[in-house]
């Protein structure tokens, strides 16, 4: 018989065993709950990351959760079974305390789980989360500080916020009153958001209420200032439309009020009407530009400086709407000026000037009075030798205003022989014959006069200051032949900043098109006290509306600049571009793969312009645009010729900017000279004039090939002075003015210029460089007469050994002129007198390259490829040259593929020798190969060099041009 104490305690373990199943059970049930329903913050770990509390949802969902955290988790009822679950040991001693006596055998006892559901009661209307309140607050200080800020303390907002500040209002007035955060921090978003979009139209209207009833000066700066702060501004539009419907005369007044308000010491306070007269002119008021020149001519007494007064005179005098009746007492005016300049050449210069103005205003009397000062010895320097120098060449200065060109080549002579000439006299004499020659609009003695005046500038070395300055000359002759771009170049290689920067302005002021805009504000700034600054203004502000700037921005420019005189001709440049068409770049946008027709020259010579405009290099480009205006011309497309050699003169600027922009800053030393900061550049310098020399000169020869004389002398013109630039020492043996007088040989006939426009001193080598002259003008009798005394010369015991090896030389060139016109056997006898001298040793073997050229040109290939030498002959070139008449003679006779390989293996460094070379081969191949459009388009890109690729449709033109 089981003890029956045995009973009750295993009766018992069962029984804690089951209510710990159970409690188990309960504990999981009640995670499963509160996972279902959300756990409260109170079971969070702290680490655990919180929802942000600026969104109105999840901000409810927390205050629901701090709801639920402060309601308790258990009743009333429920507490006791709550401490029996979480203290089980206690609950088994109190079962053991209630057990029944141990002869009692209670039965088992059921125990039930509490009802957990039914013991938490139904969720109230929870609070709303502290966060969240606070969350509102800041929100709805921030609205608060925002409408502060941009109300400031004039009440702008009330004043022209209208009905989009009304609508803030409400909103701020509900994120006010709700007691709903929610609500509140969604009503000050909106409200903040709204005044962000309203801060353009208040500060506009702010700007537009501050201009109502001022004058129109202080109306325009304000517009700058408002477009200055506000650069991004929507309204911008609409202030720029604003400002183009302002009539002309408005800017006209602009411009007269900042002159009467300009001081006595600004540079252009009397020539700074002048501007406003010519725009009154442009539009048929003649009166207004009379009023103009008036104010101009009262101005004079009150300027600061003589200098100042006398050139302002020179300009008035020449104005269109000046009265000549009172130009007589004008210059006598002037003239009393220049008792006050200390300088006595200078001072002699303006006495010269104003008898040649005098002379030109029919004043004949007083023209001859104010002569007789300039050449008055208070005027000038006495000094033997020096003084009838100074007397000829004021009398060149005042003769270049009215008098033909012959009489001050008369005057010139007179110079030269003097016991003690300089080259610089003589080269501002001719300058001077170039300025009349331009006045009388006389051509052929324009260009025989610049001829001499460069090739007298050329020993002069570019630093020699103030021999350089001369130069002058030849600004001013081309800025009256309206050469501008020639202009230009020649007063960026004067290296005085003052005299450059004078010149530029007066070049701005006719053609503002053809000055870089790089360094601009820096020039109008720094040498704003410079003469044609302020005229220079007028024609810049033009040129940059016309050229499709806005005009705002215009108008901030004036609005810079140092001087009244010069924001004054700004407003006149402005006004002269009302009511005028804005010019677009015209260049179009360039793409290599456009569709092209093989059978159509047009649309070849398309695809060759487009890869030329490709070509980043700028002498590169330039010889690419020599064989394309050669391939138009050919055509017969004139204007497209002349638009190549547009484009071709454009990349050769390119070229003339970066030598400009890399060369070194120059200083004054004590002497007055110039002294080069840093020459190191001077290597590069020279590489870079060099080919734009060579491109002019082959530019010229291509010219006179094909007949347009005008741009061959304009070539010419270039050549030279592109050429005095490059050397330093004298020129008048030098290869490039050899060629140059070679080529006024061949245009002599119809320019009337000969030769002798750039004569050649008469020194040790003569004869040689006379023959190579007649060769290079590809005269055969004057090579042939120059042969025998070369011979002689070079027998002579103590020649040279450049002096032995000229025969060769002379025999070489001769075979090449025989070999262009067919004349075979004087050719090969040519050839063998060349040949046997260089086998003796009296010419190097770099001569032969003149024979392979020979050989090339008589279609002896075998024997011009084994004479393509080493080395570098003396004023003609390397391999490359012959390699290229070898291509081309190649792809004549059909053999394009052996031409191929010599336009191959020609130097990238030489691209027109290159460019030259593809022509030929690709037009050989049309002509030859029976290719299709897709193999030869194919054969194209496969090309590395935009050089090759322009070339071979250039020669591709060609052969099609031939088969039509």
């Amino acid at each position: 018989m089981t003890n029956s104490w045995d009973w009750v305690e295993q009766h018992n373990k069962r029984e804690r065993q089951r209510k710990r199943f159970r409690i188990f059970g309960i504990i999981m049930m009640l995670f499963f709950l509160l996972f279902v329903i959300g756990i409260p913050p109170i079971f969070k770990f702290d680490d655990e990351p919180q929802p942000p509390a600026n969104d109105p949802n999840e901000q409810l969902a927390e205050s629901d959760a701090d709801s639920e955290q402060n309601r308790p988790l258990y009743s009333e009822s429920d507490r006791s079974t709550a401490s029996d679950i979480a203290n089980p040991e206690r609950q088994s001693n109190e079962n053991s305390a209630m057990e029944p006596p141990e002869d009692m055998a209670p039965p088992p006892v059921e125990v039930t789980p509490p009802a957990i559901t039914s013991s938490i009661p139904a969720p109230e209307e929870p609070p709303h989360d502290a966060e969240q309140q606070r969350a509102a607050e800041r929100a709805i200080a921030r609205l608060k500080s925002k409408i502060e800020q941009i109300d400031g303390n004039d009440g702008r907002l009330e004043r022209y916020g209208g009905e989009p500040w009304k609508s803030v209002q409400v909103l701020v007035e509900t994120a006010n009153s709700t007691e709903d955060p929610a609500i509140a921090i969604e009503a000050a978003t909106k409200a903040t958001t709204q005044l962000e979009a309203l801060i353009p139209e208040l500060d506009y209207s702010k700007f537009r209420e501050s201009i109502r009833g001022q004058d129109a000066r202080t109306v325009l700066v304000a517009r700058v200032e408002f477009r200055n702060s506000h650069p991004n501004h929507p309204r911008l539009t609409e202030l720029e439309q604003s400002l183009k419907d302002l009539p002309r005369q408005k800017w006209l007044e602009l411009a007269a009020e900042e002159l009467t308000a300009s001081s006595p010491a600004d540079a252009g306070f009397s020539e700074g009407w002048l501007p406003i007269a010519s725009a009154w002119q442009l539009v048929g008021n003649d009166a207004e530009a009379r009023e103009a020149v008036r104010q101009a001519i009262e101005a004079l007494p009150r300027m600061t400086l003589p200098e100042r007064v006398i050139d302002s005179t020179i300009e008035i005098c020449q104005h269109e709407s000046f009265d000549k009746s009172s130009s007589s007492q004008l210059i006598e005016d002037a003239a009393k000026m220049c008792e006050q300049i200390a300088a006595k050449w200078t001072r002699g210069t303006y006495f010269a000037n104003l008898s040649g103005l005098a002379s030109q205003l029919g004043h004949r009397t007083l023209a001859t009075k104010l002569l007789e000062q300039a050449l008055s010895p208070d005027n000038m320097t006495v000094e033997f030798g020096v003084t009838e120098k100074l007397v000829l060449t004021q009398q060149a200065r005042a003769a270049s205003w009215t008098a033909k060109p012959e009489t001050i080549f008369a005057i010139c002579a007179k110079l030269e022989k003097l016991n003690y000439p300089k080259p610089v006299y003589n080269a501002n004499a001719f300058g001077h014959a170039a300025i009349a020659a331009a006045r009388n609009n006389d051509s052929t003695q324009f260009f025989r006069a610049m001829l001499l005046t460069e090739n007298a500038l050329a020993p002069v070395r570019v630093y020699d200051y103030p021999n350089y300055l001369y130069a002058v000359r030849l600004a001013e002759a081309n800025m009256l032949q309206r050469r501008w771009r020639a202009a230009v170049i020649v007063a960026n290689n004067i290296p005085d900043p003052y005299v450059r920067a004078s010149l530029l302005f007066r070049i701005m002021k006719d053609a503002p098109q053809e000055i870089r805009a790089r360094n601009l504000p820096e020039l109008f700034e720094r040498f704003a006290d410079q003469r044609y600054a302020s005229p220079a203004c007028a024609g810049h502000a033009e040129h940059r509306i016309r050229s499709g700037e806005s005009l705002l921005s215009v108008a901030a420019w004036t609005h810079s600049l140092p001087l009244a005189s010069q924001r004054a001709a700004a407003f006149v440049g402005i006004a002269r571009s009302t009511g005028t068409t804005t010019v677009a770049d015209d260049r179009p946008e360039h793409e290599l793969h456009n569709s092209v027709d093989f059978d159509d020259p047009a649309s070849l010579m398309n695809s060759a312009e487009r890869v030329a405009h490709l070509i980043q290099e700028p002498i590169d480009a330039a010889f690419v645009w020599v064989q394309i205006a050669r391939t138009w011309n050919l055509l017969g497309k004139t204007q497209r010729y002349r638009q190549a050699i547009a484009n071709l003169d454009d990349r050769l600027f390119d070229a003339w900017t970066g030598v400009w922009e890399n060369r070194p800053p120059v200083k004054r030393s004590y002497n007055g000279g110039y002294i080069d900061a840093d020459d190191r550049h001077r290597d590069d310098e020279k590489y870079t004039v060099g080919m734009i020399v060579a491109c002019h000169r082959h530019l010229a020869e291509m010219q006179t090939d094909l007949g347009d004389t005008r741009g061959a002398m304009d070539s010419c013109l270039n050549l030279a002075n592109a050429a005095g630039l490059l050397d330093a020492t004298a020129t008048y043996n030098n290869s490039n003015f050899l060629h140059l007088k070679a080529l006024l040989n061949r245009l002599q006939g119809a320019t009337s210029v000969g030769p002798d426009a750039v004569p050649l001193k008469k020194h040790r080598s003569y004869r040689y460089t006379r023959a190579l002259m007649a060769a290079w003008a590809k005269d055969i009798p004057g090579l042939e007469a120059a042969m025998p005394e070369l011979v002689d010369n070079s027998h002579r015991k103590l020649g040279s050994a450049s002096e032995k090896a000229q025969p060769a030389r002379a025999y070489a060139e001769l075979a090449i002129l025989h070999a262009e016109r067919g004349n075979t056997e004087s050719y090969r006898n040519a050839r063998r007198s060349a040949q046997s001298l260089i086998s003796q040793g009296r010419a190097g073997s770099e001569m032969k390259l003149i024979l392979a050229t020979a050989d090339a040109l008589a279609g002896e290939f075998a024997l011009a490829e084994s004479n393509l030498v080493r080395g570098t002959l003396g004023w003609y070139g390397d391999a490359n040259r012959p390699r290229r008449q070898l291509a081309i003679s190649l792809a004549a006779d059909g053999q394009w593929e052996k031409a191929l390989d010599h336009a191959r293996k020609i130097s990238e460094t030489q691209p027109l020798y290159r460019a030259d070379a593809w022509v030929a081969v690709a037009e050989g191949r049309r002509k030859r190969n029976s290719e299709t459009d897709t193999e030869l388009l194919q054969w194209i890109d496969s090309l590395e060099s935009q050089v090759d690729r322009a070339a071979v449709y250039c020669g591709l033109t060609l052969a099609v041009a031939a088969g039509e």
